[in-house]
């Protein structure tokens, strides 16, 4: 917190390491520097570990730290879970959708209709990399989704 006080900055929303890096099985090895897949189970429980780490560390200063969790998209029920997990646990800088799909339907696909469902029941952002583009169908049309992060969203009310 005193670099953030030093540099001025109220708080911070904190992102998955730069190519997933931060996250364990994800991304490129960091002694490789290789994107080698690693098995879905292996993925999941690295992204379970990173998002208990973050919440942890986002405990220390909830009223500055705005966590982002991260997800995997292989099982859709665990996604809701790990959701309603990392929102009571804290992380309330919103979810990442990453802009590739790993092999798995692009976001428009009725699988993924469990998590946009629960999205605004518990008043979470869901973020992006600014090459990513989303397409959801609804009702067989199709919309493409903006999202905004309003800073009052950042604040504890």
């Amino acid at each position: 917190m005193e670099e953030l006080d030093a540099d001025g900055v109220a708080g911070e929303v904190i992102f998955p390491g730069a190519q997933n890096l931060g996250v364990p099985f994800h991304g490129r090895c960091p002694t490789t520097n290789r994107v080698d897949p690693q098995p879905v189970a292996l993925r999941q429980a690295g992204a379970r570990a990173y998002n208990r780490w973050l919440a942890d560390f986002c405990s220390e200063n909830p009223e500055r730290c705005a966590g982002v969790a991260f997800l995997t998209y292989d099982d859709i029920d665990q996604t809701v879970a790990e959701i309603e997990w990392s929102t009571t646990a804290g992380l309330r800088g919103g979810i990442f959708l990453p802009a590739e799909w790993d092999g798995l339907p692009s976001y428009n696909d009725l699988r993924y209709e469990p998590i946009w469902a629960g999205i605004p029941s518990r008043s979470t952002a869901l973020l992006l990399q600014n090459r990513s583009h989303i397409w959801i169908g609804r009702n067989g049309r199709s919309t493409r989704l903006v999202f905004r992060v309003p800073a009052s969203s950042l604040q504890d009310s």
